[in-house]
């Protein structure tokens, strides 16, 4: 009897050894992916720093547009509640109820305007012409 050593295969410590250190890869995407502060978050974070800013600058916008129609004599000066839910997107629900009315070119609301985007529910307020949305994502960094 011939004893040969020519097997082909791999051996069982590198089959362990693989299976181990894909277990760890495994653990560790598992934990970034579906922890506090993981990927999900993260994406969710996003998503309402987003809202926030496109709501502010169309809110921004609004006033502007305002204060340059009283400054030019205009008579579009005025924005209705309607004016206001017609600046945002189709994606962004604009509630019904608020009162908006412009004095000397700056915006006021008599209530918040309360937009929902991205899950989260937003309030618009013009008050002398200042626009301030709340809350602000920006303000817990």
């Amino acid at each position: 009897m011939k004893k040969t050593n020519d097997q082909n295969g791999i051996t069982l410590i590198a089959l362990v050894v693989t299976i181990v250190v894909l277990l760890i890869l495994a653990g560790v995407t598992i934990t970034y992916v579906l922890s506090d502060g993981g990927i999900f978050d993260a994406a969710t974070d996003a998503g309402t720093k987003t809202a926030w800013s496109t709501i502010k600058e169309y809110a921004d916008q609004m006033q502007h547009e305002a204060m340059m129609a009283y400054y030019t004599s205009s008579p579009n000066a005025d924005k209705t509640f309607s004016d206001v839910a017609a600046y945002f997107p189709d994606n962004y629900t604009v509630a019904e109820g608020a009162a908006v009315t412009s004095t000397n070119g700056k915006l006021n609301t008599s209530t918040a305007i309360k937009i929902t985007a991205s899950g989260t529910e937003f309030s618009l307020i013009f008050k002398d012409g200042v626009a301030t949305v709340t809350p602000n994502p920006y303000e817990a960094e």
